[in-house]
C-alpha cells in the first residue's frame, strides 16, 4: 500500500469512526429522554422530537437511495413521522447510519477520495 492509500485508509476510517460516534450520540439523547419527551416540542406548531428523530432517519435512507441503491433499504413514506416507541425509533437510527456507513465504505474503496471530495464541494 503506498502512502497515499495508507492516508486514503486513515482518513476512511476516522470518517466512519466519527459517523458512529455521531449516531452513538443520537441514541444516547434519545435513551436520555423523560417518559413522554418523545411528543415535546420546541413550540406550537413545530415537530414533536419524535418527528425530528424520524426525519433524520428518513433523511439517510433518502440520500442513500439517491446516492447508492444498492445499499437502500425501504425509504419511509412520511418524512416526519410520529413514532413513540423509543426502541423502534433507535432501531431505525442504527439501520439508516448502517446503510450510510456500508454505502460510504464501499463507494469509497471503488472510487477513492473522490467521493469525499465531491461530497465536500457540492455541500
Amino acid at each position: 500500500m503506498d502512502m497515499s492509500n495508507a492516508q486514503d485508509q486513515r482518513l476512511l476510517e476516522a470518517l466512519l469512526d466519527s459517523w458512529d460516534r455521531s449516531n452513538a450520540i443520537l441514541l444516547n439523547l434519545l435513551r436520555a429522554l423523560p417518559e413522554g419527551g418523545l411528543e415535546a416540542r420546541a413550540m406550537d406548531g413545530s415537530p414533536s422530537v419524535s418527528e425530528m428523530f424520524t426525519h433524520i432517519h428518513h433523511e439517510r435512507m433518502v440520500s442513500v437511495f439517491e446516492n447508492a441503491p444498492e445499499f437502500a433499504g425501504n425509504v419511509p413514506e412520511k418524512e416526519w413521522m410520529v413514532e413513540l416507541d423509543p426502541h423502534r425509533i433507535a432501531r431505525m437510527l442504527d439501520e439508516s447510519a448502517r446503510r450510510v456507513r456500508d454505502a460510504v465504505r464501499t463507494e469509497w474503496k471503488q472510487a477513492g477520495t473522490w467521493i469525499l471530495t465531491t461530497t465536500i464541494r457540492s455541500s
